[in-house]
């Protein structure tokens, strides 16, 4: 082999190995004894072989391996005929194995034994290389007690280990593999070591040795798997002369893929010292075989059986306090390989990958599908994908490298698949091709000679395992989700030395369990006890829950469906209208960013943004007090009684009056209940509190500007009443250049309400006294003055400033324009005044009529993209490896400014009406939306919790979601798992 990442093995090694092995078991004071179910007493053995018929004794020594296609019940049809040995279970669930071997254990009438070669979920015995990357010891340690525990819990007493190349292994290698075999034999877990044939007598001695070695460290088998093809100066029994010689346990051969697999060779076997077989196929012609060399040779399987039967009864399963801890088991396994992964080669640090505004990866994958891989990269930015097989000759053909020159970065993703330099020559020429013209990252599940083709390539990252429960993890590393800190043990050819590793920090959120960062699944699946409650009190149709926690995504799950009709479910990716927390996720993002640049001070004025501050006396509603400025002529002066100074009436405060002692007082009449005050001489300003231009910026955030909490928009809304007018005046079922405002589907608002609406807000009412009211207004208002400074809607401005780089997917405004309508959640059924279905278009009426782009409301996304943006403010501003805000400004922002608002930001526990948990600290920001969702972030438990809903479907008039206190609910169950 050219890639020799190993060194050769020798005597010298296997005195070094006993020397270490003294003192690699952490936890344990002694050592295991070699083979230790060798030394019990052999009487309950002795007695199942005397009571045995020659037949069932043969069948004894038949491990039939079960793939996970395979139920209890069909296993367990077979046994009136054939009672094997054991079963060796591939690729089950947890449940699916658990319940399995409960089910065979019932009717064997000796015990079976149960072993495990690979799950699909949980804990497998890692490939050595991959634990010699790991830097941690006591990591590996770990790893091999909670191997043991998960072990006992499922009834398995029997571990298969990975395939070694036992004559060309590293001390460090085996050195740190040794960790795992202590913890199983003292929790009587048998394990059995894979091996393939030797080529050499020199490698036949190593290999002798080497098992002697392991076998006086706590191995307790050996499964010798035979040559596809066998080579006649090396038959495949000589192996097994030689082990027996030196290896006292168990000593299995593995009758797959083999022409050496039948007829005489199970003979040589059994002659050779092979105890039992590992058989995955045609278990009745082995049983008949094997019958047949037995009926001449009465006492060949005895040595065997013994030996067999001593390991069950050494290993049967025993009353212990082990629970079936799935999420544990499963959370060693991530950790481990997470750990493990490493970074062989970046020259060009693509990792992890940058700039997805302007990219969109593509994944080929070569070799079986990588779902996991695929679904999780998709977390984190499009992606375009192709799976690449091999010919009906074997052989990768070459892809055309033109044709993905504009894919930005080409991610191959190699399934444990060797490419070979010469075989796949043309499809290799092709790859460095396409290197010149775009960014290639290979990442490589499998051993790493697998890629020895592809050292040349600029960027490589190796996994060494391939099942699904670890795919996702080499993905988020690629994006930076995960860091990666791996170190490879050994020299792999001219390359890397040993110990090259490349580290790479996490910049982006990470998706894993909840027990990596130290809260409970158990508690946390009480939300879906909660969602599936409030779904079925009819207080939403259906809702999306998220949670962060240390920058983990560790729950993420969509409920119910989009209507209670039930004809679509909630997808996680799907996207809801998130009402008032448009106030935070875009008005107040935007004057963050603007505060800090110095194109918006907090403390300036709102008149200071904008050029038309002209407030006309005309347009004044009767209905209203008017505080004018300023008037348009003396006409309107002139048509008024004359009123003196002196009868100004009292409305309840001082301001006013006293800020007409030095004013030129000329004219005031009064309208009905209220008062229309006019001045003269034009611009004559009454006072520097009298209309909406000298609100701060900063009473705009807190809502404490003083405005009358209202927008001028009720003529619009009820069009269709007596003396408002009909449906032509303001409105077009199609869209012109007079009617371009779109406000729902096949309603067009005229191009004259920007116009209209504006110069009716500047003569809203505003109170003297700065009292807390909250009221779309304020955001509204500053949305305006942002794009007044701008020049550019907000949508524009928050798409280039935040959302493209931080790699969102969904959020933003018009989502219609964007995704397919079955993706977009209904929100509401309005039955008046659009009379439709609003789906993609927004719910709140003062945002339609500004064409669904405002700054109270409008934008639409899912959970995922919240999440992004709110860990974004939690990093203090950063994410992705791109600094978006400074720290301090998010500070300034979400700290308690004024009353228990932030700037933008609500707070809590601030009022009777804080829809989130008690036991969030004080530190908590945030905000609620009016269709029944909700956004908060708590910098002190580091936790980020997003809920996304339709409440408001069909009517605005569904209140159970704060009935029944859902939000509140499910916040208070996130801070209980803590």
């Amino acid at each position: 082999m050219a890639a020799k990442y190993y060194m050769i093995i020798g005597l010298g090694l296997s005195i070094f190995i006993l020397g270490i092995s003294l003192f690699l078991y952490d936890g344990k004071d002694e050592k295991p004894t070699p083979v230790a179910y060798l030394y019990i007493s052999p009487a309950w053995a002795d007695s199942v072989i005397r009571e045995m018929t020659t037949e069932e004794q043969v069948a004894q020594l038949m491990i039939l391996s079960s793939p996970s296609t395979i139920s209890a019940d069909s296993m367990s049809r077979q046994l009136d005929s054939l009672q094997p040995g054991g079963f060796l279970f591939n690729n089950y669930s947890f449940l699916q194995q658990k319940d399995c071997i409960e089910k065979l254990q019932s009717q064997a009438k000796v015990p079976f034994l149960m072993g495990m070669e690979q799950m699909r979920q949980g804990l497998v015995f890692p490939d050595p290389i991959a634990l010699a990357s790991v830097v941690s010891d006591s990591q590996i340690t770990f790893i091999g007690e909670g191997l043991a525990e998960q072990a006992q819990a499922l009834g398995i007493q029997f571990l298969a280990t990975p395939s070694l190349n036992c004559n060309s292994y590293d001390s460090d290698l085996l050195g740190k593999s040794l960790r795992l075999y202590p913890p199983l034999a003292f929790r009587r877990i048998l394990s059995g070591m894979q091996i393939r044939c030797p080529q050499d007598q020199a490698s036949l001695d190593t290999t002798e040795s080497f098992f002697q070695v392991l076998g006086e460290n706590g191995l307790t088998c050996v499964i010798y798997r035979p040559p596809v093809e066998v080579d006649p100066q090396h038959p495949p029994d000589s192996v097994l002369q030689g082990l027996r010689k030196r290896f006292k346990g168990l000593i299995l051969v593995d009758l797959a893929d083999s022409s050496a697999s039948q007829g005489k060779w199970l003979e040589r076997y059994v002659q050779a010292g092979a105890d039992a077989f590992i058989v995955r196929s045609h278990a009745r012609r082995v049983h008949k075989t094997m019958m047949a060399y037995v009926n001449e040779n009465p006492a060949a399987l005895r040595s065997g059986l013994r030996r067999l039967l001593l390991a069950k009864d050494w290993s049967h399963p025993r009353q212990t306090d082990s629970q079936l801890d799935s999420l544990r088991y499963i959370t060693f396994s991530r950790q481990f390989h997470r750990a493990a992964l490493t970074l062989l080669k970046d020259e060009k640090n693509y990792l992890p990958l940058s700039d997805l505004a302007n990219r969109t990866p593509y994944l080929l994958t070569v070799g079986k599908t990588l779902s996991r891989f695929e679904a999780f990269a998709r977390y984190y930015a499009p992606l375009g994908s192709q799976l690449i097989s091999r010919n009906d000759t074997g052989y990768l053909e070459a892809i055309d490298s033109r044709k993905y020159r504009y894919k930005s970065p080409v991610i191959l993703a190699l399934n444990e698949e060797r490419i070979d330099a010469v075989r796949d020559s043309g499809f290799v020429k092709s790859l460095y091709q396409l290197a010149q013209l775009t960014e290639v990252i290979v990442v490589n599940f499998g051993i790493p000679n697998q890629i020895e083709a592809l050292l040349g390539l600029p960027c490589l990252l190796q996994c060494y395992e391939s099942h699904a429960s670890i795919q996702d993890l080499p993905a988020q590393a690629v994006y930076g989700g995960i860091s990666i800190n791996g170190r490879f043990p050994v020299d792999f050819a001219d390359y890397f030395p040993k110990g090259t590793g490349l580290k790479r920090e996490k910049v982006r959120l990470s998706y894993d369990l909840p027990e990596s960062v130290g809260m409970d699944s158990d508690k946390l699946r009480m939300l879906d006890s909660v969602a599936i409650y409030a779904i079925r009190k009819r207080a939403m149709p259906g809702c999306q829950v998220l949670v962060v926690r240390k920058g983990v995504v560790i729950y993420s799950k969509a409920f119910g469906h989009h209507t209670y009709s039930q004809e679509q479910a909630v997808q996680i990716s799907d996207l809801y209208d998130i009402a008032s927390l448009t106030k935070v996720a875009a008005t107040t993002l935007a004057s963050m960013k603007m505060y800090e640049t110095g194109r918006l001070n907090i403390h300036a004025s709102l008149g200071e943004y904008f050029n038309d501050t002209f407030i006309e006396i005309e347009n004044a509603s009767d209905e209203q007090t008017y505080l004018a400025d300023t008037l348009n002529s003396q006409q309107y002066a002139d048509s008024l009684l004359r009123w003196r100074i002196d009868s100004l009436p009292f409305w309840g405060d001082s301001i006013l009056r006293d800020s007409f002692a030095d004013k030129r007082m000329r004219w005031m009449a009064p309208l009905g209940d209220t008062q229309r005050i006019v001045f003269y001489p034009v611009n004559l300003s009454l006072s520097v509190t009298s209309n909406i231009f000298q609100v701060k910026i900063k009473e705009l955030l807190t809502h404490h500007s003083g405005i009358q909490p209202i927008v001028p928009i009720l003529p619009y809304l009820n069009y269709s009443k007596r003396g408002l007018g009909r449906y032509d005046r303001y409105f077009a079922r199609t869209k012109s250049d007079s009617f371009p405002i779109q406000v729902a589907e096949n309603m067009y608002l005229g191009k004259e309400f920007r116009d209209s609406l504006w110069k009716d807000v500047k003569h809203l009412r505003k109170y003297s006294k700065r009292l807390y009211q909250y009221s779309d207004i304020n955001m509204v208002l500053l949305q305006w003055a942002i794009d007044s400074i701008n020049q550019a809607s907000l949508d524009t401005y928050l798409e280039a400033a935040f959302y493209k780089d931080l790699g969102t997917q969904t959020i933003g405004y018009h989502p219609l324009e964007r995704f397919d309508r079955k993706r977009i959640v209904p929100t509401s059924l309005d039955r008046g005044w659009r009379g439709q279905l609003l789906r993609g278009y927004v719910h709140d009426e003062v945002a339609a009529l500004q064409g669904g782009v405002s700054g109270n409301a409008g934008l639409f996304t899912n959970a995922n993209d919240l999440a992004i943006l709110s860990q974004m403010l939690l990093n203090g501003g950063s994410y992705g490896g791109q600094q978006f805000l400074k720290p301090e400004t998010v500070r300034l922002f979400s700290q308690q400014t004024e009353g228990f608002r932030g700037l933008g930001f609500d707070r809590p526990p601030g009022n009777s009406g804080y829809i989130g948990s008690s036991h969030a600290s004080r530190q908590t920001f945030g905000h609620t939306g009016f269709t029944g969702t909700c956004m908060w972030i708590d910098p002190e438990s580091e936790l980020v919790f997003i809920f996304l809903s339709n409440r408001v479907y069909p009517s605005r008039d569904n209140w159970r979601l704060n009935t029944y206190r859902v939000r509140q609910r499910m916040h208070d169950i996130i801070y209980e798992a803590l």
